[in-house]
């Protein structure tokens, strides 16, 4: 019979378990990296980030010509108003409050920061909804003390959930 001897070099139980949770752990994250669907949502969600980064810039240019808050640039104090509880915003048809809310307030923001900027890039979020904003500062019946805000609904295409992307902006 050939029975190891506590000198002789071979791994332990408690070895193979660590070296197994290595190999399983490095595996799970080399499937997320190597993944097409994480790396196409981390695409858009930058993509979205950077086209509402976009947006604030142009609306700091409006609100600073013309003195005016969001809610005065944007002749609607709730543009998303139409959107919530609508579902998928994606699935809403063109002629859809919400839709209209968007492209009136891109109207008006391109006119109110003097007409050289053009907006038509922004139509619509990586997934293709409307961007969303709230016109908070100073608005009817608001908190004084609210931020105006512009958003994405996110991969699932559905206002306020968690995966929704939010930028507040300063007051003015």
């Amino acid at each position: 019979m050939n029975y190891l001897r506590i000198n002789e070099k071979g791994f332990t139980l408690i070895e193979v378990l660590i070296a197994v949770s290595l190999i399983a752990v490095l595996s799970a994250v080399m499937f997320a990296a190597i993944n097409p669907d994480v790396l196409l949502t981390r695409s858009k969600r930058g993509r979205a980030e950077a086209e509402l980064h976009q947006l604030v810039e142009v609306i700091d240019v409006a609100r600073v010509s013309t003195g005016m808050v969001l809610g005065q640039l944007s002749g609607n104090w709730c543009s998303l108003c139409s959107c919530i509880d609508e579902g998928e915003l994606d699935s809403l048809e063109p002629n859809h409050q919400c839709y209209q809310d968007w492209d009136s307030f891109r109207n008006n923001l391109r006119v109110n920061s003097g007409g050289v900027v053009d907006l038509t890039a922004l139509e619509r979020d990586p997934w293709g909804s409307p961007y969303l904003v709230e016109e908070a500062e100073l608005g009817p019946g608001t908190d004084p003390c609210n931020h105006d805000q512009i958003r994405s609904a996110g991969p699932d295409r559905i206002y306020g959930t968690d995966d929704d992307i939010i930028i507040y902006l300063p007051f003015h």
